[in-house]
């Protein structure tokens, strides 16, 4: 499966640059479901769930908060094998590297496998 570069530049609040980022990313449309993958996952949160968390929330008087992971998609285990042609010029030509951990662009990414 081949991925690609995705590039970013980071700026200042006065538009200067501030870093430049790239990524390396799967090329999630080249994926076929049921032979590349079996399902999807993303996490969702029902608006009923939401109200009544918050309701227990204001009438206990409990504390909440809130957090971001920095890069979780690049955190998760995968359970099935999954190979990818490596950035050009890391490796010699042709080969072929198994992905461990989730990418950026895969369908498996957003699961939680333990």
């Amino acid at each position: 499966m081949p991925g690609r570069w995705v590039y970013k530049v980071k700026l200042h609040p006065d538009d200067s640059v501030k870093e430049y980022k790239s990524r390396w990313v799967v090329k999630e449309f080249m994926q076929r479901e049921g032979v590349d993958f079996f399902d999807t996952f993303a996490a969702a949160l029902f608006p009923k769930t939401f109200r009544a968390v918050c309701s227990l929330k204001a009438s206990w008087g409990w504390p909440i908060y809130q957090m971001d992971v920095s890069d979780a998609f690049l955190q998760n285990l995968i359970d099935s094998e999954i190979c990818m042609a490596p950035p050009e010029g890391f490796y010699p030509a042709g080969s072929v590297c198994q992905i461990q951990r989730s990418i950026y662009g895969l369908n498996q990414a957003p699961q939680f496998v333990i």
